[in-house]
């Protein structure tokens, strides 16, 4: 789990605000859950490891107690070593999303206004569990910020992949999370205010605008709201409460154990092929392949421990990938027979890596060096838009966001 491991059973076999969506959804999930066998489980995607890599080095960032931008700038080379990945590009990727998650953060408080980021009495608390004043459930907020001068908390959701999840006033963990930090620092009185943060998603879907609670709905409100929910989640009575949906199904680890989820595969059979039945198709049709996928995970995840333990399959050995890391000792190498534009006529330029470059070189922000390289060398490339692809539409962002 990397260099700040926890404990495996932390949540003592507890609703967990993360799940809160989910729960929402389907009561009867999490009982579902707690029977499953953990070797039924849904595990960790590559994507979620991914996040909790990120989010452990932007712990170390923030908890790097820095009194203003640039000496977090200089705090960032000593800390970044700690990240434990051996593939060299998945690792500069951990650190340059960390890093942006990190000035991101910064600025999202300031936008709010409420207290300076650098302040002393301005708290960073990172994947801290907190629980829930009658300890029904526990959650563990990416960043709590805390300023208790002006009576203000923030919680910030960091997101680093690129599936978009729901803003700030409608996001069930985010919320679920500002009733825990008012619970543990008896805070019904104050400001508290959430925040989501994605920066793979550009300008897109960056939920970087805050939300308030209002009078309409206090703190007090929350804390009501996802104590309740909680205890319905746990009610025998709701055990058998299983109600399916892509949302529902998305990320429920006890998927593969739920016989409503198998049942699916009848409904589909019998549904005809018209417009009018496309969209209880597709979404019959999006769970059903979630349950595929899981078979054919657990199924390769077997091979790999044992090649003979499912007869009439095996693993098909992956394509050899060969790249070069280091372009300008091959040019070295081949200069004699290659010409500076032959050679460059076989290159690929990475946008990412190059405007990092070019931030690097001219000095300005990384947030503005984008649209101020593209500027420059617009007439040398070529923009071509993929074919649109089929999603739920809560992944998909509205024409307001883009």
């Amino acid at each position: 789990m990397g260099f700040l491991a926890k404990p495996a059973d932390e949540r003592r076999g507890k609703p967990s605000s993360s799940g809160m969506e989910r729960y929402s959804l389907c009561l009867g999930s999490f009982q579902l859950e707690q029977k499953t066998p953990a070797e039924l489980r849904l595990g960790s995607s590559q994507y979620s490891l991914h996040g909790t890599k990120v989010a452990e080095l932007v712990e170390r960032l923030l908890n790097a107690k820095p009194t203003c931008a640039s000496e977090h700038d200089r705090n960032f080379a000593d800390v970044e070593a700690a990240v434990i990945e051996p593939d060299t590009t998945l690792r500069q990727q951990v650190v340059d999303d960390a890093m942006e998650m990190v000035r991101k953060t910064f600025s999202v408080v300031n936008e709010i206004g409420a207290f300076d980021p650098f302040d002393n009495g301005t708290l960073y608390l990172c994947e801290n569990r907190l629980w829930s004043y009658d300890g029904s459930y526990s959650g563990k907020p990416d960043v709590l910020v805390v300023n208790s001068l002006s009576k203000t908390l923030i919680v910030i959701d960091h997101k680093s992949g690129w599936i978009k999840v729901p803003d700030a006033q409608n996001n069930h963990q985010i919320r679920a999370n500002i009733a825990l930090a008012v619970d543990k620092l008896n805070a019904a009185t104050w400001t508290c205010i959430g925040a989501v943060i994605q920066p793979n998603l550009g300008k897109v879907g960056c939920n970087n605008h805050a939300w308030s609670t209002t009078t309409k709905e206090t703190p007090s409100d929350l804390v009501n709201q996802y104590r309740l929910l909680a205890s319905e989640v746990v009610d025998p009575a709701n055990a058998s409460n299983l109600k399916w949906s892509e949302k529902a199904c998305r990320y429920c680890p006890a998927r593969p154990n739920c016989d409503v989820v198998k049942n699916l595969f009848a409904d589909v059979a019998t549904l005809k092929m018209k417009p009018s039945n496309y969209q209880e198709a597709l979404e019959l049709c999006a769970v059903c392949k979630m349950v595929i996928s899981d078979y054919e995970s657990g199924a390769k995840a077997a091979l790999e421990k044992d090649p003979t333990c499912v007869p009439g399959w095996a693993l098909k050995p992956g394509n050899t990938v060969t790249k070069i890391t280091k372009p300008a000792l091959a040019f070295d190498a081949v200069k004699h027979a290659v010409s500076p534009s032959e050679f460059m006529a076989c290159c690929t330029v990475a946008l990412g890596k190059l405007t990092d470059a070019f931030a690097k070189g001219t000095g300005i922000k990384k947030s503005i060096a984008r649209d101020e390289l593209m500027s420059r060398i617009e007439p040398f490339t070529e923009t071509k838009q993929n074919q649109p692809s089929l999603k739920p539409a809560d992944l998909v962002p509205s024409q307001t966001e883009e």
